[in-house]
C-alpha cells in the first residue's frame, strides 16, 4: 500500500496548489478518491481483502444500517455518521467475531466514550453518545448484548456558557455571491444553489433532493419533500432566487438529463447532483470568497438570525 500512500499525497499537494481550499476538505476529496481506487484494486483482484474480523465488522454494519433504514426511516446523512461511529466502536472495543459480542462489558464502552470525546466539540461528542446508545440498542435486540449496557453511555451535559453559532455580515454574503461567473453552467448552477441556501435556508440534502418538480410556480414556492423533520412544505421564494433558478434553467441546464433541479455538468454530464457535490461547491465558494468558515450551515444561521432581527420569533 505504500504506493497509494504516494499517490495520495501527490493528489493532496496538487489540490492545494490548484486552489485554495481548505485542508479539512482536502481531506475528505482525498479519502473518497483513495476509497474508489482500493475498490477498483480488490474488484481487479490487485489487492487483498479485508482482514476476516473486518469483514465481520463490515457484515454487522450494514445490518445495522438496513435496520436504521427501512425500520426507523433515518435520513442518509445521519446513516451515513451513524454507520462510522458503529465501525469506531466494533474496531475500538476489539470484537471479532459476532459472537464475541456479548463478551463487551460496561467498562468498554464508558472507555470508547469517554477517549472518543475527548477530541471533540460537546456537540459532536453528543451526536458520538446517542450514536453508540443506538448501536448498542441495536446489538441488544438483534445480538443478544447485555441492554445494561446502555447505562455506560455517559451523555455529554450542554455547557451553559457556549458561544452563538457564528453567522455571516451582509458584506460577506455580498462576497460570497459575486465569485460565480455568470458565462459557465456550473458557476451559473452553484450561484442558484447559493440563493437557495442563503435566502430560503435550505440545506445541503435539500438542495440535491430538489426536483423539477418541486418548482410551484403557481404558488410562487419550493417544495421540500425531504425535510430533516421528514414534512413536506412549501417555502415562498424569493425574487433573487426566481431569477437565479430561471436563467439556470433557461440557458444551461442539461436538456433530456435527469429530473433532478440541479445536475452535473462535468464528470457523468446529466447525473443528478448529490449531498457532496452541493457541499464541495459551496465550499469552494467559500474559498474564493476568503470566508475562513468551512461549515456551510452558516447560511442557515445567518437567515435565521436575520430573520430573527426583523421581528420573528424564534419558533
Amino acid at each position: 500500500m505504500a504506493g497509494i500512500v504516494g499517490v495520495l499525497n501527490f493528489y493532496r499537494q496538487e489540490v492545494a496548489l490548484a486552489c485554495p481550499i481548505p485542508a479539512a476538505t482536502i481531506r475528505t476529496v482525498c479519502r473518497a478518491a483513495l476509497g474508489c481506487f482500493v475498490r477498483f484494486l480488490r474488484e481487479q483482484k490487485l489487492a487483498s481483502k479485508l482482514p476476516l474480523r473486518h469483514f465481520d465488522h463490515e457484515l454487522l454494519v450494514e445490518r445495522y444500517d438496513r435496520y436504521r433504514q427501512k425500520v426507523a426511516g433515518l435520513a442518509a446523512a445521519t446513516r451515513l455518521y451513524r454507520r462510522r461511529y458503529a465501525r469506531e466502536f466494533l474496531a475500538a472495543v476489539e470484537c471479532g467475531p459476532m459472537g464475541t459480542l456479548v463478551r463487551l462489558r460496561p467498562r468498554d464502552v464508558a472507555r470508547y466514550v469517554e477517549q472518543s470525546s475527548r477530541r471533540l466539540k460537546p456537540a459532536s461528542a453528543t451526536v458520538l453518545a446517542v450514536s453508540v446508545r443506538d448501536f448498542l440498542r441495536f446489538l441488544a435486540t438483534r445480538n443478544g448484548v447485555d441492554p445494561k449496557l446502555l447505562a455506560s453511555v455517559s451523555h455529554p451535559a450542554p455547557w451553559p456558557l457556549a458561544t452563538l453559532p457564528q453567522v455571516l455580515s451582509r458584506p460577506d454574503i455580498q462576497a460570497l455571491l459575486s465569485v460565480f461567473d455568470p458565462s459557465t453552467a456550473v458557476a451559473c448552477r452553484d450561484f442558484a444553489i447559493a440563493m437557495l441556501m442563503a435566502d430560503l435556508g435550505l440545506r445541503c440534502q435539500e438542495v440535491a433532493s430538489l426536483t423539477l418538480d418541486d418548482l410551484d410556480d403557481q404558488q410562487g414556492a419550493v417544495r421540500l419533500r425531504q425535510t430533516k423533520q421528514r414534512r413536506e412544505r412549501l417555502v415562498p421564494w424569493t425574487s433573487g432566487v426566481a431569477r437565479a433558478v430561471s436563467t439556470y434553467l433557461r440557458k444551461w441546464r442539461l436538456l433530456g438529463s435527469s429530473t433532478s433541479l440541479f445536475v452535473r455538468h462535468r464528470v457523468l454530464r446529466g447525473s443528478s447532483m448529490r449531498v457532496h457535490h452541493v457541499r464541495g461547491a459551496m465550499r469552494r465558494a467559500f474559498a474564493r470568497a476568503g470566508i475562513r468558515s468551512g461549515k456551510i450551515h452558516i447560511l442557515r444561521y445567518t437567515l435565521a438570525t436575520r430573520l430573527h432581527s426583523s421581528g420573528i420569533d424564534i419558533k
